[in-house]
Order: structure tokens, then sequence, then C-alpha cells
């Protein structure tokens, strides 16, 4: 096996509030960065998606050393 370890990167599921949460996390960690995001399509988004038509998808941030993703995302409870 070489140097190189696998890291395992947490996911934090948002339901619907992932920008608080980058705001939150950038606000209460110095060294919190938003190194990256994605949004959501602002057309062509399925119908039980529309709520998030244009809004953040996901947002990668840096803390020091580690590495979160936060996914925006609607009720994680499946019917």
């Amino acid at each position: 096996m070489g140097s190189h370890a696998e890291k395992i990167i947490p996911h934090v599921w948002c339901q619907g509030t992932a920008e608080e949460a980058v705001a939150f996390y950038r606000n209460a960690l110095p060294d919190c960065m938003l190194a990256g995001s994605s949004r959501y399509p602002s057309e062509g988004v399925p119908d039980f998606q529309q709520t998030f038509a244009g809004e953040l998808l996901t947002a990668d941030l840096r803390i020091g050393d580690y590495h979160v993703v936060l996914i925006n995302a609607g009720n994680a409870c499946w019917r």
C-alpha cells in the first residue's frame, strides 16, 4: 500500500438550511472557509425539487485540515 491514505469526508444533510449553516460555521469557526459550492438549476428541476430551484445544492467547507460537505435537500424521510 502506498503513502496515500483515504479520508472520510463527512456530509451534513441540511433540510433547506444550507445557506444558514454555511454562515453559522464561518462565523463560529475562525478557520472555516467556503472552498466551493454548487447550485440547483433554475429551470428544469423535477417537481419534488421546485422549492430548491436556483438555491445552494452543496457547500464544501474547509475547517482547518478537515473537509465537510453540506447538502441542501428536503425531508430526509422517504414516503
